[in-house]
């Protein structure tokens, strides 16, 4: 059976939110194969809130757009904020304590680098 409708009633733009990334882009793309003509609908990826992913999905930039946004950008931002980041990223040693492992920096014209607390001899 094969289904022609006349109207398809979108209310955009919206926010939607998904447990994964990958699922923003797919869903833009299914709307878009129901859509006929130039209209297309586009989305931008806005982060993480409680654990799932930030969609925002809509047909041009307009008030309603910026709006939308910049509340969710704000209440993404607020829940970064309250989650704990640690001091050093990536674990680094002290380098007071480490015991250096010297690489060559490929950045600085060869000088070396403690491969495990950054640090330069």
């Amino acid at each position: 059976m094969k289904v022609k409708p006349k109207e398809v009633l979108l209310n955009l733009p919206t926010v939607l939110m998904f447990a994964d990334y990958h699922e923003i882009p797919t869903f833009a793309s299914n709307i878009n194969q129901v859509l006929h003509g130039k209209v297309k609908v586009k989305y931008e990826e806005l982060g993480m809130l409680a654990g799932q992913y930030v969609g925002l999905f809509y047909l041009q930039r307009n008030d309603e757009f910026d709006e939308l946004r910049t509340s969710f950008v704000q209440m993404i931002e607020r829940e970064e904020m309250k989650t704990p980041t640690p001091a050093r990223p990536f674990n680094l040693e002290d380098p007071k304590t480490c015991k250096h492992t010297w690489v060559l920096d490929g950045h600085n014209a060869g000088d070396p680098i403690c491969s495990k607390c950054l640090s330069r001899e």
